[in-house]
């Protein structure tokens, strides 16, 4: 959803592989949009022409993803909840810092509106 939503709409993001656990799932719709697809994050690391990271990964492995991504010297851009606790939330804010790149934190359903009672 994350890459239909973007892909093709505009001139400053572009994404360039795909990056999931159940490639069977994703696999037409990779094809569809003529990117790569892969099961291993590492390799997203490694790209040189990217400069963004955009994770929607399990949200188990999100603290251990950003401090990678950051390490790599590429902007974040992680999906909630952020970590599954203060430590590690601390720690992923303090690796973004520290390598100079923006950390973004996403809510796929921010511009839904719902009455609370």
């Amino acid at each position: 959803m994350l890459i239909n939503s973007v892909q093709g709409k505009s001139d400053k993001v572009t994404f360039v592989s795909d990056v999931t656990r159940t490639p069977a799932n994703a696999a037409d719709n990779a094809v569809n949009l003529g990117i790569p697809l892969s099961t291993n994050f590492s390799n997203a690391l490694n790209y040189t022409n990217v400069k963004a990271i955009v994770s929607a990964m399990l949200h188990t492995q999100h603290a251990e993803q950003m401090t990678a991504i950051a390490a790599a010297k590429k902007h974040i851009f992680i999906e909630k909840p952020f970590t599954l606790d203060t430590v590690s939330a601390i720690a992923s804010v303090k690796a973004a810092r520290d390598e100079g790149v923006v950390l973004a934190l996403g809510q796929n359903r921010r511009f839904c509106h719902r009455s609370w009672k």
